[in-house]
């Protein structure tokens, strides 16, 4: 009997961790969306006519961002039909993710959004379509490096897994001595 309860309290014990770490992923995710959502409509905000043409002009424009907002792991600019970016910086720039989206979002003038994990690397990432007198010619690729808040939530399971193990030996020594 005392075996099936502890069984019983270490499954509620193992869902309930597995839970809340699940939701605080998805709330640094979100997180991370607003900030990329608010960098790239002030990117946006900021392009006058004739600026995707010269991207050599766009390229402080994206240091001045990512300035402004350092959380920020790149900023590239993809134009339709090439397969590397006309402009970027910071680190990361020009991931396959970021490509696939970009070509999805020149081809449908839709935000695309996605996490990324390639190159070893954890990132969400949103792509905007930026257009020129109507048209959409190109797209800005935003990413937000999720590595340190995959490496605090990390530590934050290990620490609730000490926990609920000391809480497990509690309940096993309790129902051993009742039961």
């Amino acid at each position: 009997m005392s075996i099936a309860l502890l069984v019983a309290a270490a499954a509620c014990a193992y869902v309930a961790s597995k839970s809340s770490s699940d939701e605080l992923q998805g709330a640094y995710r979100d997180s991370a969306g607003t900030l990329l959502g608010a960098a790239t409509a002030s990117f946006e905000k900021g392009l006058g006519p004739g600026d995707l043409d010269r991207p050599a002009a766009l390229r402080p424009a994206l240091r001045r961002l990512l300035e402004i907002h350092p959380e920020l792991g790149s900023l590239t600019i993809y134009a339709r039909g090439r397969s590397t970016p006309v402009a970027y910086a910071g680190a990361g720039a020009g991931d396959p993710t970021q490509l696939e989206l970009a070509a999805r979002s020149i081809d449908s003038g839709e935000q695309e959004s996605a996490e990324s994990r390639d190159d070893g690397g954890h990132e969400e990432v949103l792509v905007t379509p930026l257009a020129d007198d109507g048209r959409v010619r190109a797209a800005l690729a935003a990413s937000y490096d999720l590595g340190p808040a995959d490496e605090a939530l990390g530590d934050r399971n290990g620490q609730v897994a000490i926990v609920l193990g000391m809480l497990l030996a509690g309940f096993t020594v309790f129902t051993l001595v009742v039961l």
